[in-house]
């Protein structure tokens, strides 16, 4: 099979970029011929077998322009590569003539109705420029989605966001994305090394905390009604309004800002409850690393990885506003048995980036023999 990947990036610190590294890991060690239409990657893949063809915009500082000319680029480098592929594999707007699959991570018309978006959040050019450019990507994705013939959704939250824009539920398969399981692993930490209290309930954040996406803002409130709690928060605080939302609540003795931190295995060791309730989460990463490293997880509907979620090792609040839900969830979780870390681990076993790529490959083999027959 001849596979040819289209995205921006294909790098292991990337989170799509992580996706599109282990199919194409996967892809190689299958026997695949694998291409890489991409501005960056991992060129481990290129010593492993995969060719890179570059395609690096002109205009990387202007994100709406770099998006609309590496499409342009793409497009063209297909027209003229036309019949060197058995498969080829879009991620969103990075194509939009005729291709076998599209991996949604992101749905731009969904965005732009969260409450988090920067057009409700921003003010001035900053705005402005906000608003168009997520405008402009909603029509470019339905162009892509349109004349994809399969379309792979990374949780059930995408997938229904397709279907609200028009796209057949038949032509849309959930695969959700996958975590490393030798990196994120349960183990004993020391608490007080990593810069946090020991011998309290503690909770942990990751993620951005300079805008109101990620809904840091609901956790802190939810404090002062669960006095015992802790909370660890890691991310870079350029700007971040949330410092000074602890002390208007007065639980900034119990908030532990840490800035960006490289030790977030250790860090979600450490905790007893990870906490997730982005305004928008396609997916959310973090929610797996979580649960691989053992530690249960709280998190709303919204996010898109709550499908990895159970009552074993969990807790799914339907409002990522409720308060109260949130302290009831919190309070339910610091009851958990011991057990509780095997069985967040057991949950997160299930989604190893080894199942999602060979899950991937099948999709990518049934469109290869549909096209041969």
């Amino acid at each position: 099979m001849r596979l040819a990947i289209v995205t921006h990036n294909v790098l292991r610190g990337d989170g799509q970029g992580r996706v599109n590294y282990e199919v194409a890991r996967a892809a190689l060690a299958d026997g695949v011929d694998v291409t890489l239409i991409a501005d960056a990657i991992d060129e481990d893949l290129v010593d492993l077998g995969a060719r890179w063809i570059p395609i690096q915009p002109t205009f990387h500082d202007v994100i709406l322009f770099k998006v609309r000319e590496f499409a342009w680029r793409a497009n063209r480098l297909l027209a003229r590569m036309e019949g060197e592929f058995d498969v080829v594999c879009g991620n969103g707007y990075v194509l939009t003539r005729p291709h076998h699959v599209n991996a949604a991570h992101f749905v731009h018309s969904a965005w732009l109705d969260s409450p988090a978006h920067p057009r409700r959040t921003l003010s001035g050019i900053r705005k402005i420029y906000q608003g168009i450019y997520t405008r402009a990507n909603v029509g470019w994705e339905r162009q892509a989605f349109r004349n994809a013939n399969r379309i792979i959704a990374v949780s059930s939250i995408v997938r229904d966001q397709l279907v609200e824009i028009g796209v057949d539920a038949r032509r849309i398969q959930v695969i959700s994305n996958g975590v490393d399981l030798d990196e994120f692993t349960p183990a004993s930490v020391d608490r007080r090394a990593l810069g946090l209290p020991s011998g309290v309930p503690l909770a942990f954040f990751a993620g951005d905390v300079r805008t109101q996406r990620k809904n840091l803002g609901t956790i802190l409130e939810t404090l002062p009604s669960v006095p015992e709690l802790h909370l660890a928060v890691a991310g870079s605080l350029d700007g971040s309004p949330f410092p000074e939302l602890a002390k208007r609540l007065g639980v900034e003795e119990r908030v532990h800002f840490l800035g960006f931190r490289r030790d977030l295995p250790d860090l979600m060791r450490a905790a007893d409850v990870f906490i997730l309730l982005s305004f928008y989460e396609p997916f959310g990463l973090v929610v797996l690393e979580a649960l691989a490293s053992g530690t249960p997880v709280i998190a709303a509907r919204s996010v898109g990885a709550s499908d990895c979620i159970d009552d074993t090792c969990g807790r799914v609040i339907e409002s990522n506003t409720d308060t109260r839900a949130l302290k009831e969830a919190i309070e339910s979780i610091l009851t958990f048995d011991a057990d509780a870390s095997v069985r967040a681990r057991e949950a997160a076993s299930r989604h190893g980036w080894k199942q999602m790529a060979d899950a991937y490959l099948d999709v990518f083999r049934n469109v290869s023999r549909r096209e041969e027959s």
